[in-house]
């Protein structure tokens, strides 16, 4: 797929990655843009057919949910947090086959199974629509601020946090959309 540029955020590739890709003739084809500000990664979101995130661990998974703020479908690792965030809005699937999803889960080390994510996507430009689509619902209906404020607020309710809620300072929160 020479058309494809692979556009990686966080840290800067090391000197034998850089040299790998220059061995693999990819110079041209990806893009490393190091750490970015909140305005840079909303346009990387925003022009990305797809959001790869093959980490390990995850606490809950913002990332996922301000791509999917952004209609970018997500091929994540299928560990932690990560299953629950992308949401229900299908089923899940093996790389073997498709469903309706918001995205396409992965085995956290096997890079083979992300490539058939980023290949299935795109390649398949129907099931892309729909994901997409899955993807900006979820992150709108089932993750607003509000909804996530009233649901913390229940928990300490439940827990017999004593701090009357009129009394919880605000805290500022930003996210992507």
């Amino acid at each position: 797929m020479p058309d494809l540029l692979l556009c990686v955020v966080g840290s800067p590739f090391s000197k034998e990655e850089n040299k790998k890709i220059a061995e693999l003739n990819l110079t041209d084809n990806i893009q490393n843009y190091g750490a970015v500000g909140d305005s840079q990664l909303a346009k990387l979101y925003n022009s990305s057919i797809a959001f790869v995130y093959p980490c390990l661990y995850e606490g809950f998974g913002i990332p996922l949910l301000e791509a999917m703020a952004c209609e970018t479908v997500v091929i994540g690792s299928n560990i932690s947090s990560i299953p629950e965030v992308m949401g229900d809005a299908g089923l899940l699937f093996e790389p073997t086959s498709t469903h309706e999803l918001t995205g396409y889960l992965a085995a956290p080390e096997d890079t083979g199974d992300f490539c058939n994510g980023i290949v299935t996507l795109l390649t398949d430009e129907a099931l892309r629509e729909k994901m997409s689509g899955n993807c900006r619902e979820i992150a709108v209906t089932e993750y607003p601020l509000e909804l996530q404020a009233q649901r913390y607020i229940e928990i300490y309710r439940e827990t017999g946090v004593k701090t009357p809620v009129s009394q919880l300072r605000p805290v500022e929160i930003g996210y992507i959309v």
